[in-house]
């Protein structure tokens, strides 16, 4: 986003959860993200909150799943077709706030979910919860909503069941859009992708030069500065999640993207085209990729349709800033850019893709 441009949103703080790579268990090689994936939304209420759930909450959040439902299904390319089922109003018995700590307190009211759902219905491995459930009156600590991606086991009703999900006490269209995202990161890190600020100089109008060496991150949610071409990153800018983010879910796999690593012109579709070569991808250093994808402009941020750009290093995920006056700026057509060991100029830009030469 543009560092001059102010959001009027409300500050909500996200929780940051790390995941890792299951290596150890027999699932670790399915992604089950793709293909039908079904949630189960458990709502509850606890006796330590002076809030109550209705059945109009219910309804409201019926309503805001429905409508993440068809974006979940158009975002995967067609890969995943997202579903629900409901339980609940489970009035839950107190234990929440009988923990001393913020996780503690967190992990009880989650454990108390399960179990009320389970006895109703009986969890199968591997499966998906979604709980919706009042602000406590215990913790000082934001409330705010997570996402948990990597399979815990759960010991529910003498079983013991591998499962991942969401936690919310708000039931947001944008919000939901971004746990259900960490939720999807069970099998590699996602986070929350942030701005990889290198030096940049201009030796004339159209030669850009953008140091990999010299850079920092930049991610300052409270005061707007975060990249918003992905909702991992800003949730509220209702788009569409990036292009190492679709990676590391399995929605852009070999079909969707295609290595580059020789001179030549490329052809790439708009990124939200279900088929098609969609993400273009240049080793430009030691472990450091480059992602470059057609992406819809953001009005409401200034922003005109062009060719982002992602940086994937070490695994971590970041967006690359191809100017100092606006981080989400596309790089300009006709320019060419030196990033990394690569010289990369964008040939051309229509509503039905771009051409992307890496030169000598």
């Amino acid at each position: 986003m543009s560092i001059q441009t102010t959001r009027n949103f409300a500050y909500l703080l996200f929780i940051f959860v790390t995941f890792s790579i299951l290596v150890n268990e027999t699932h670790a090689a399915t992604n089950y993200n793709l293909g039908a994936f079904s949630t189960r939304l458990i709502t509850v209420n606890i006796p330590e909150t002076d809030d109550v759930l209705t059945t109009t909450d219910v309804a409201e959040a019926k309503d805001v799943i429905n409508v993440v439902k068809p974006f979940i299904t158009t975002s995967s390319y067609g890969k995943t077709t997202f579903s629900y089922t409901a339980q609940g109003i489970f009035q839950l018995a107190s234990g929440t706030c009988s923990k001393d700590t913020y996780g503690d307190q967190v992990n009880a009211l989650i454990q108390l979910s399960l179990e009320a759902s389970d006895k109703q219905k009986p969890f199968k491995n591997f499966d998906h919860f979604l709980i919706f459930h009042p602000q406590p009156n215990c913790s000082s600590e934001n409330w705010s909503a997570e996402g948990y991606g990597k399979f815990k086991a759960y010991k529910l009703n003498g079983r013991t069941v591998q499962l991942r999900g969401v936690r919310t006490p708000s039931m947001d269209v944008s919000i939901l859009k971004h746990e259900i995202g960490h939720s999807f990161g069970h099998q590699t890190a996602i986070g929350h992708p942030d701005y990889w600020l290198c030096k940049i100089s201009q030796t004339n109008a159209k030669v850009v030069t953008i140091d990999t060496n010299n850079c920092q991150s930049k991610f300052d949610f409270e005061n707007r500065i975060v990249p918003a071409y992905d909702i991992m990153s800003d949730p509220y800018t209702q788009y569409d999640y990036g292009a190492i983010t679709k990676e590391a879910i399995g929605w852009i796999g070999s079909k969707e993207k295609r290595v580059a690593t020789t001179t030549g012109s490329y052809k790439i579709v708009p990124f939200k085209q279900k088929s098609g070569v969609k993400t273009l991808v240049i080793p430009v250093g030691q472990k450091m990729n480059l992602y470059l994808s057609l992406r819809d402009g953001i009005p409401d941020e200034g922003l005109a349709s062009g060719i982002s750009a992602e940086i994937k290093q070490n695994s971590i995920s970041r967006f690359l800033p191809v100017s100092n006056k606006n981080y989400d700026a596309p790089l300009v057509v006709g320019t060419t850019y030196k990033i990394g060991n690569k010289n990369i100029r964008v040939d051309t830009v229509t509503s039905s893709g771009a051409t992307i030469t890496i030169l000598p």
